[in-house]
């Protein structure tokens, strides 16, 4: 092969080579850098330029090309440096108009016969009453659905989900609705009937039908507890249960006094005056019954007779002593005597603040490690 062509392909390569880098490095401030610089590795690439002929007539002298040729690839150089800078800028400037368009507000206005719905000030939609009705609330806060073009509604007596994009009623009438409150997120509603209650999703479909007398726990008839993600407990005529969100699956028979859940894969069920631990298969994890057990984490807190102990999972011991405390009521729905207290889990450090109703309260530190009272403050 003749040498002027393989350095010609050779010199066309290098430049396209040249060409891409600049194309990921190139911005407003490093053009004129980058244009100096990859101009001198062309000079020096096309100074090895040597034109073929057979006859020698058309000779043309190196330095010469080469200065043509640089000229060429600097005017280029520049094209390409500009069109990258205008189409950055341009870029920038489409995705910030495009994050402008993408932010959509929704708002409401309840008047005397109607509430109407806006979408970034615009009129979307009107819900007509038909009765007295406005945004439901509970504990004085509007119930949103975590989607956002729902919202619970009342009107009369009914309380139901509203699409307000849709314009569209998306769930059955209800009596009362409760948000069910999960690592700081609606999931849930908690759903009254006239007679029984049950739970629906954030789209206003029926999770849990509404056969039964209880679901969960109202905390002085506001926030529900007693549930996760996948169970909640229930009751029905014949009992505190336990059943799976998903498919109203039994897990715990409804045979039990009280019962206790809060999504750590521990149940307490209470019987004949005392509270017993058991998994979500229904075995004995705490043989012995006691006046309080609370599953929290890897840990359960338990009291019996005035003296409060700390087990793990599994209902092994963690501490070596128990700890005297007073007495208050656990779970306001069932009156029985047992220790009120406050804790604090840091790594593996337990404060405990056991309250006195004389005022007198006592804190305790226990090192779970080695299961030693490493601090009582008095």
């Amino acid at each position: 092969m003749p040498r002027g062509k393989k350095s010609k392909k050779s010199i066309s390569e290098e430049i396209t080579d040249i060409i891409e880098e600049i194309e990921t490095e190139i911005n407003e401030e490093i053009i004129e850098e980058v244009q100096t610089e990859h101009s001198k590795k062309l000079e020096e690439l096309l100074k090895e330029v040597e034109l073929f002929t057979t006859e020698g007539d058309f000779e043309i002298k190196t330095n010469w090309l080469g200065t043509v040729l640089t000229v060429i690839v600097v005017i280029a150089i520049l094209g390409v440096g500009v069109f990258l800078f205008v189409n950055r800028n341009t870029d920038e400037d489409t995705e910030e108009e495009k994050n402008q368009t993408d932010k959509v507000e929704y708002r409401y206005s309840e008047l005397e016969t109607a509430i109407e719905f806006f979408k970034n000030d615009e009129l979307i939609n009107t819900y007509n009453c038909t009765n007295e009705c406005g945004v439901y609330s509970e504990n004085g806060h509007g119930l949103f659905s975590k989607t956002p073009t729902v919202i619970v509604l009342y009107d009369g007596a009914d309380v139901f989900l509203y699409n307000y994009v849709e314009d569209k009623v998306i769930s059955d009438n209800f009596v009362r609705l409760q948000n069910m409150i999960y690592e700081g997120e609606t999931f849930a509603f908690l759903v009254h009937g006239s007679t029984a209650v049950g739970v629906i999703d954030l789209n206003g479909k029926i999770k849990v039908p509404l056969e039964y007398l209880n679901l969960g726990f109202s905390i002085d008839d506001g926030e529900v507890s007693d549930f996760s993600t996948t169970h909640i407990t229930a009751r029905s005529e014949s009992g505190w249960g336990l059943i799976t969100l998903r498919s109203n699956k039994e897990v715990i028979p409804f045979e039990h006094d009280d019962i206790f859940y809060n999504g750590h894969n521990r149940v307490a069920i209470y019987e004949n005056n005392l509270w017993y631990l058991l998994d979500l298969e229904g075995n004995e994890v705490l043989s012995d019954g006691y006046d309080m057990v609370i599953p929290i984490g890897n840990r359960v807190f338990a009291a019996r007779n005035s003296n409060f102990y700390i087990f793990n999972s599994r209902g092994n011991p963690i501490i070596s002593s128990e700890i005297p405390t007073y007495v208050n009521t656990f779970r306001s729905r069932i009156a029985h005597i047992t220790p009120a207290f406050e804790l604090e889990v840091d790594g593996s450090i337990i404060n405990i603040t056991i309250n006195n109703p004389s005022g007198d309260d006592m804190e305790y530190q226990f090192n779970t490690v080695n299961g030693k009272l490493t601090e009582v403050i008095r």
